[in-house]
């Protein structure tokens, strides 16, 4: 009797021989030796893909979760596997299991986060960034999603906190930028009008054609009574919108 090593080595073999249907029975062969191996199941699983045998590929990542209900790596590989048929809530049940167990999982944070904010319960989400920002206090991501749900809840301040932090940590974004002009107009504290030129301002530095900065600070020059240099604003954009669809003609 072969060991499970040997029949793994096999199936290296003839994957690099371009046989994955062979490989595929070498590493069943390795997992009757050892059937709780999750590189072996992972390898079976992404040969089971290969060779469009889907349906294979997710039983097997059924079966290894079963028996490893609390290996990250297993309960990620399923999930990946089930990405466009999975229910929602038990998409939940694992990546609220996968935080538990893993709690420096920057990817589950976020989709987890996510799914709260679509399902509108905002304490959770507020609470899921919060928590990432503790962990990962140099990770930009983490605190534009936080000012985002903070912006939701109406926490205007925090937000703005928010957002400038993740401009701090990585300068060159603009769409942070775009939310800031949303809180001063939310705020609508005395000078945000002067504060939201100057950020249309950085952003144009940056992209110089971006329509949607453009507009907005056409915007809000007509709001903050600059009409005239509104107007010079307005005319600009239409001319440069009417070269753009003239060059897609």
């Amino acid at each position: 009797t072969y060991s499970s090593y040997y029949h793994y080595l096999e199936s290296r073999f003839h994957l690099k021989n371009s046989e994955p249907d062979k490989a595929a029975v070498s590493l069943e062969k390795a997992l009757e030796t050892d059937p709780d191996s999750f590189i072996l199941n992972r390898d079976l699983i992404r040969i089971h893909l290969v060779l469009k045998n889907k349906a294979k590929a997710i039983a097997l990542a059924e079966q290894l979760i079963e028996k490893k209900p609390d290996h990250v790596d297993s309960l990620l590989m399923f999930i990946q596997l089930k990405k466009d048929d999975i229910e929602e809530k038990q998409l939940v049940d694992i990546l609220e299991r996968i935080l538990t167990l893993d709690p420096t999982n920057k990817e589950t944070f976020l989709r987890l986060g996510r799914i709260y904010m679509d399902q509108n319960d905002k304490d959770r989400a507020l609470e899921l960034f919060r928590q990432m920002v503790e962990k990962f206090p140099e990770y930009y991501v983490a605190w534009y999603y936080l000012g985002e749900i903070q912006f939701l809840d109406k926490k205007y301040r925090a937000a703005e906190t928010a957002f400038l932090k993740t401009i701090e940590l990585e300068p060159e974004l603009l769409e942070p930028r775009f939310q800031l002009v949303n809180v001063y107009n939310a705020l609508k504290i005395r000078d945000r009008y002067t504060r939201i030129k100057a950020l249309y301002n950085q952003i144009l530095e940056q992209d110089p054609d971006n329509h949607r900065a453009l507009l907005g600070m056409a915007l809000t020059l007509y709001k903050s009574g600059s009409k005239k240099k509104a107007q010079k604003r307005f005319a600009t954009l239409a001319q440069d919108i009417d070269k753009d669809t003239t060059l897609l003609m």
